[in-house]
């Protein structure tokens, strides 16, 4: 069992024998493993462990680039040919019943159905509602050395990156989707990885901002408001000057940079100061409100 795991890339005789021995002994029990599984055994790291697991859900998926059908034309034939060749003890009876022809038909039509320069039959339509799964390997070689190691980033290690990193990992995975057509499955596939590595950053950086903004607005609205910096406009609160004219005179007070600082537009950041003067002060937005 343990030379079948040798048909994964990058597992020799000591990690084969190291996977034998924690009872991962076969190509099923490894597609099927977790990486926690595998992290356990010691001399096996995380990398290695993803890598191992992807290869081996290919394998059984058939579509490894490692042991494809092409190679088998190239290399497969010809030692067919010597063997029968060596073998001249049998009868001649033996050899017609085996032409070299019969032989080559069988891994034309499979290779016409696994290589990857064949081209497979276009859909009317794109449909993006499929999960996506592992990127093919022959497709991997289109995208960026950056834009791999982006998407082999885990979802927890990449909440524990910065903010600027994440918007660099969204203006670098942008331009990968062009690469691939979706009206091939495996090309439409690969959109599908990238588009949900992408949303998951994009929530990442929207949650960052939404953090920000409220501790701007903290820092620079709501204390100074109460040490009564802003007195001038809540006194003047009421049934004609409301919380949106005192939000509009508050904002023109404000310094450029402090301005420019906010990760959002100048309309959201009135509505934000508006929202800090309804809260503190409801009883005075109430009289604006019934003259309204």
């Amino acid at each position: 069992m343990s030379n079948n795991l040798k048909k994964v890339k990058g597992i020799g005789s000591k990690a084969a024998a190291l996977l034998n021995d924690a009872g991962i002994n076969s190509l099923e029990k490894l597609s099927q493993a977790s990486i926690k599984e595998l992290t356990v055994i010691k001399g096996i790291g995380k990398t290695s462990a993803e890598k191992w697991i992807a290869a081996a859900k290919e394998l059984m998926d058939g579509r490894s680039y490692k042991k494809s059908v092409p190679e088998k034309r190239s290399t497969g034939k010809r030692p067919t040919q010597s063997k029968t060749a060596k073998k001249k003890s049998k009868s001649s009876t033996v050899k017609k019943s085996s032409p070299t022809k019969t032989v080559r038909k069988t891994p034309v039509k499979s290779a016409t159905k696994r290589s990857p320069q064949s081209k497979p039959k276009r859909t009317s339509e794109p449909d993006f509602s499929d999960k996506a799964q592992p990127i093919a390997s022959f497709l991997v070689k289109r995208i960026s050395k950056k834009a791999q190691k982006i998407l082999h980033i885990s979802y927890n290690s990449m909440k524990r990156e910065s903010l600027k990193n994440l918007q660099k990992y969204v203006q670098i995975l942008n331009p990968e989707r062009i690469k691939f057509d979706p009206s091939f499955p495996d090309e439409k596939n690969a959109i599908l990885a990238i588009d949900e590595k992408l949303r998951f950053i994009e929530n990442l950086i929207l949650h960052y901002k939404e953090n920000e903004a409220d501790v701007f607005i903290e820092e620079n609205v709501a204390i100074p408001m109460e040490q009564g910096e802003f007195n001038e406009y809540i006194n003047r609160l009421s049934g004609y000057y409301g919380p949106e004219n005192a939000a509009m005179d508050i904002y023109d007070d404000l310094g450029r940079r402090t301005k420019k600082s906010y990760p959002y537009s100048d309309v959201a950041f009135i509505r934000a100061i508006e929202k800090v003067i309804k809260k503190k002060y409801p009883d005075k937005a109430k009289l604006y409100q019934k003259n309204k």
